[in-house]
């Protein structure tokens, strides 16, 4: 009676220890989305003010002296040569400023939406020539069935995606598919490149760090990711995310 009353005792006190160690565990779990959620946040905040601030500041007096530039009219042919390549370096300036600051944070996610600022972005890759993004969205009114807070992290994901894609897959072309089923979005990328093994030689050859950025951002979009990577055979993302009425 004692042994069986001591084993009961003991057997009482591994649950209650296991079950402690399970809450804590998923707390821990919890505590570190939070964590990594406000480190994102922040950084996308911070690039945003940037952003900002290079627009009101640098690019708005870059813009200026084009202007004055333009109004110049040089003496000779020699002051029109060096007007004109002086015009020619302060527009170049621009574009760099320009692209910097949507490198940093895409005013068009604010200004124009989720699905048009993809879209530009798609197209901006498209002309460098240096891969052939096909886009397809069968999905209906998309840019109200996602967060707000989850544009951005969808954004980087695509970007993240195409700039593994150019930089080590050796893919010329890069599919991409968003579609819906009842409750959930999918999107589907598919290349044609080198891929990889999957080991971890071969992730921190491929991007390792930009996978793990990927695979926190759909996680704090409580969402799931499947990478079917293969030697020879290229890469496949599959994400599926909540619509925006069940998360």
């Amino acid at each position: 009676m004692i042994l069986l009353i001591a084993s009961s005792a003991l057997f009482i006190i591994l649950i209650g220890f296991f079950y402690a160690l399970l809450k804590q565990l998923k707390r821990n779990k919890i505590l570190y989305g939070e964590k990594i959620n406000a480190e994102m946040i922040g950084r996308e905040e911070e690039r945003k003010r940037i952003s900002n601030d290079l627009h009101d500041e640098l690019s708005s007096t870059i813009s200026g002296a084009k202007m004055y530039l333009d109004g110049i009219q040089g003496k000779s042919e020699a002051d029109n040569i060096n007007i004109s390549k002086a015009h020619s370096s302060v527009s170049k300036c621009l574009d760099v400023v320009r692209q910097i600051m949507n490198d940093l944070y895409p005013a068009s996610l604010d200004n124009y939406g989720f699905v048009s600022s993809l879209s530009e972005f798609f197209s901006e890759m498209n002309q460098t020539e240096r891969i052939n993004i096909i886009f397809s969205n069968t999905v209906t009114d998309l840019e109200n069935k996602i967060m707000k807070q989850h544009k951005i992290h969808l954004f980087r994901i695509f970007k993240e995606i195409t700039q593994n894609t150019i930089k080590h897959s050796n893919s010329k072309t890069l599919s991409i598919r968003i579609s819906e089923t009842y409750k959930s979005i999918f999107i589907e990328t598919v290349d044609q490149g080198l891929g990889f093994d999957g080991n971890a030689n071969g992730f921190r050859h491929k991007g390792h760090h930009g996978i793990k950025n990927i695979i926190n951002r759909v996680e704090l979009m409580s969402g799931v990711i499947f990478l079917d990577a293969r030697l020879q055979k290229g890469v496949e993302y599959t994400i599926e995310i909540p619509k925006i009425n069940d998360i």
